[in-house]
């Protein structure tokens, strides 16, 4: 089956409770009894697999993907390594330790993504991509914040600095940025980005201390692995202090 970019859009866009809320003519979530909180689960694992059907047949991210399809996909869309590493999960006492893997990849068109796996390196964990969005002349102000706001973002109508989740819809999302902005090659307003694997997070991080604290911290740990990127990933990155 052929998926438009519309009907991509719009799935990735369907909330199961708000579709059960509306169903049920109950309002808001709080007031389902157990029948109405079986049909949300029922429709959410529906919704759940239509997106992984959608996605897996235009070659995009999605919930549950293996670390394996993720490089082969980061490879057919020009992605580049800037750094990969292997970490230790070793933090349940009755499970042999994990050997997981993580790395920072990019495009030299000003994207940057970081990614880490679970399970024995076999599954995505989590991972973030990172791009600065440039408004084209010929799209409306409007249309620019609402259409490209995709994540944690900041924008004032002309640019955009944006940081998204990458494991659904992914390249749609990217692409869907390029169709209303240019990517900026050198990043102009993001001066701080935070990069580590979720076995820093928790042995290297003091979380519980005083922001300034944990926060240089952070800052530590992902400079440690910037300082093995090469230069043309280094160099997209210029705002970062």
């Amino acid at each position: 089956m052929i998926y438009s970019e519309q009907f991509i859009d719009d799935l990735l866009k369907e909330d199961p409770i708000a579709i059960t809320e509306r169903a049920t003519r109950k309002g808001h979530w709080s007031n389902f009894d157990e029948n109405d909180m079986a049909a949300a689960l029922f429709v959410s694992m529906l919704s759940s697999e239509r997106k992984q059907n959608a996605l897996k047949s235009t070659r995009d991210t999605y919930f549950g993907m293996s670390w394996d399809y993720l490089m082969e996909l980061l490879k057919e869309n020009g992605f580049k390594v800037g750094t990969e590493w292997i970490f230790v999960d070793d933090q349940y006492e009755d499970e042999n330790p994990k050997q997981e893997k993580a790395g920072i990849y990019y495009r030299t068109d000003g994207v940057v993504l970081f990614a880490e796996s679970w399970g024995n390196g076999k599954d995505v964990n989590s991972g973030k991509c990172f791009y600065e969005l440039e408004r084209k002349e010929s799209v409306d102000k409007k249309d620019f914040r609402m259409l490209v706001r995709t994540g944690h973002s900041w924008e004032d109508g002309n640019k955009l600095e944006n940081e998204i989740d990458i494991r659904e819809g992914l390249f749609h999302n990217l692409n869907k940025a390029e169709h209303y902005g240019n990517f900026l090659r050198k990043w102009e307003s993001r001066d701080c980005i935070w990069i580590f694997d979720y076995m820093e997070s928790k042995r290297k991080i003091d979380h519980d201390s005083a922001y300034e604290v944990w926060s240089k911290q952070y800052k530590e740990v992902t400079a440690s692995h910037l300082s093995k990127c090469p230069k043309e990933m280094l160099d997209i990155m210029a705002s970062v202090k």
